[in-house]
């Protein structure tokens, strides 16, 4: 590939891919070192890590305790910086109540063991009582907390809506945790759980009425991309930012630049594009099942969607919409077996039958999500018509 690139009339092709491999090359030699430390604090068992760590979702109750998802700042053993990557699993042991535990946004500091694997490490706190509270709070976590009490607020002591909220909580901000784990594992082995994975459909919903509204608002073309171009990387951010979602907001926001700056877009350089920018700045998201996930099935709808729609019988809107659906389950189902241990042999038949109810669904999350900040009644109506789509989402997809 690289004597093919450098018979090229022009050898910029092959300094750009030098460049890229020496750039991540680099970058994953440095997260093997940290990746080599990790697997020795895990070898070593029982020694205690001090580590800063900000709370990003709410706590949920595990075998020992209560269990939460965090971002780490920094970590240190015997005055040793520790590189325990971006995000951990902290579990909190002992008689603490969720109300008694730091709320999201909250930084604090802990003493802990570390369990769990090199790529997904788990900070066991063994007691309440060797978690520190700092005295800063991060705004974007208390924002999605607050986002969330405002959907309590809406629904009210109504257990539909309660039901209802839960669900927008996970399909509007990706706060999983909120839903029960019964519920969680439902819409697991009914071939839905992307739905609550914050991904590209969510954004494409989401910078699609961006989109309408601006266009609809009488906005000019380059206005309207501007204002997409920003709405994207912010609800990236709002959802959690995971991998998934990071790589559809790159893509986006690589699309929408390019258009203004008047230069074609190849979609399948798009998706390496993104794919690269994401590993050059955090290389362990190579081994990460939601990255390889969001990676894969994009590259396998930009390849093979358009000539599967030209077989399938049906006008292009039809045969499209059951490409789509096709290509993503078949792409993904290798991947969902190896990571999870899993395969639904109906997730395509329930995503073929969920097709006309999935973007609904979610924007009718995004939006309930919105009003119920505003005014609880228009909150609480939003809620009858998530609780409307879901019922008829379980409906659909029940069999599978």
């Amino acid at each position: 590939g690289l004597a093919a690139l450098a018979a090229h009339p022009s050898p910029r092709p092959a300094y750009w891919l030098l460049a890229g491999l020496f750039l991540v090359g680099g970058r994953g030699l440095d997260e093997a070192a940290a990746r080599g430390h990790r697997v020795q604090l895990l070898a070593a068992g029982d020694p205690a890590i001090r580590a800063r760590i900000v709370i990003e979702e709410g706590w949920t109750a595990s075998r020992w305790g209560h269990r939460t998802r965090g971002k780490v700042l920094n970590a240190t053993q015997r005055d040793r910086e520790l590189d325990l990557g971006n995000r951990a699993t902290v579990e909190v042991r002992g008689g603490a109540t969720v109300e008694q535990l730091p709320p999201p946004g909250a930084e604090v500091t802990i003493l802990a063991r570390v369990r769990g694997s090199p790529t997904r490490p788990i900070l066991v706190v063994p007691s309440p009582r060797l978690l520190q509270p700092g005295v800063r709070s991060r705004p974007l976590p208390r924002l999605r907390q607050w986002l969330v009490q405002r959907l309590w607020w809406a629904a009210g002591t109504e257990p539909r809506r309660i039901r209802a909220a839960q669900t927008a909580a996970g399909l509007a901000v990706g706060r999983r945790d909120v839903m029960p784990s019964d519920r969680r594992e439902r819409w697991r082995r009914s071939g839905l759980a992307h739905l609550f994975a914050v991904s590209g459909l969510h954004v494409g919903v989401v910078g699609g009425a961006v989109w309408l509204l601006a266009a609809w608002c009488g906005a000019s073309p380059n206005a309207t991309r501007l204002a997409v171009l920003i709405a994207l990387p912010s609800y990236a951010l709002l959802t959690g930012a995971s991998p998934s979602v990071r790589r559809a907001a790159t893509m986006g926001a690589l699309y929408l630049a390019a258009r203004l700056l008047g230069r074609a877009v190849i979609p399948m350089a798009a998706v390496l594009a993104a794919s690269f920018l994401l590993l050059l700045v955090s290389p362990p998201l190579i081994v990460d099942p939601g990255f390889q996930l969001t990676v894969v099935i994009t590259a396998a709808l930009v390849r093979w969607v358009p000539p599967l729609t030209a077989k399938l019988p049906g006008g292009p809107w039809l045969s499209g919409a059951v490409a789509v659906p096709m290509v993503a389950q078949l792409a993904a189902a290798p991947l969902v077996i190896i990571h999870f241990r899993s395969l639904i042999p109906g997730a395509l038949i329930a995503n073929l039958a969920a097709l006309p109810l999935i973007a609904p669904t979610v924007l009718l999350s995004v939006l309930t999500t919105i009003v119920a900040t505003v005014t609880s009644t228009g909150g609480a109506l939003g809620l009858e018509l998530v609780h409307l789509f879901t019922t008829l989402l379980s409906w659909v997809s029940g069999p599978a």
